[in-house]
């Protein structure tokens, strides 16, 4: 056991919805998430919202203008995210950022939230140096769930022919 310390956080409030891919990372370095949709669009620093409602909510250091949150999330509201294959990127913009001794990368954690059995994903990630990129894919089903009762209608057999019809649960 250690004596106590302090220690200053720069929370960040993110948005979720059906879709969330979040990027952490360990070193004052730009970072930079990316993530395809199955249509082909890429959510990015240079494109922060797709046609299917996609969004960049969160940016960090942004063009080495280091705010030490080291964290980037990209999410799909509610109902809004497309079914099939998301490609996830992580890319080294600039390593070091010019604060010289510099980190030679960055590696952290890659946390994909979506609608499938073996979410939320969590994968780690190391980028030597800068352009240096590491992908991931998943496969998201939101708008294909289904819920509810299905009953259908059901004539017994009699010794007359056709019993009365009763309204039963399918099976």
């Amino acid at each position: 056991v250690s004596s106590a310390f302090s220690l200053s956080l720069n929370p960040a409030q993110v948005t979720s919805g059906d879709v969330k891919v979040s990027i952490a990372w360990d070193t004052p370095t730009d970072v930079d998430l990316w993530v395809r949709e199955p249509s082909g669009e890429t959510i990015k620093w240079s494109n922060t919202t797709s046609g299917t409602g996609g969004h960049l909510d969160l940016d960090s250091n942004a063009g080495c203008s280091i705010d030490n949150v080291n964290n980037e999330n990209i999410f799909w509201p509610p109902g809004q995210s497309a079914i099939g294959e998301f490609e996830v990127t992580a890319h080294m913009w600039a390593s070091g950022c010019g604060n010289p001794p510099g980190p030679a990368g960055a590696s952290g954690t890659v946390t994909m939230t979506y609608c499938g059995t073996d979410s939320p994903k969590v994968v780690p990630f190391t980028l030597a140096n800068e352009g240096a990129t590491q992908s991931f894919k998943f496969t998201s089903l939101c708008g294909s769930r289904v819920s509810g009762n299905v009953k259908f209608e059901d004539f017994p057999v009699t010794d007359a022919g056709l019993g009365a019809s009763a309204m039963v649960p399918v099976r």
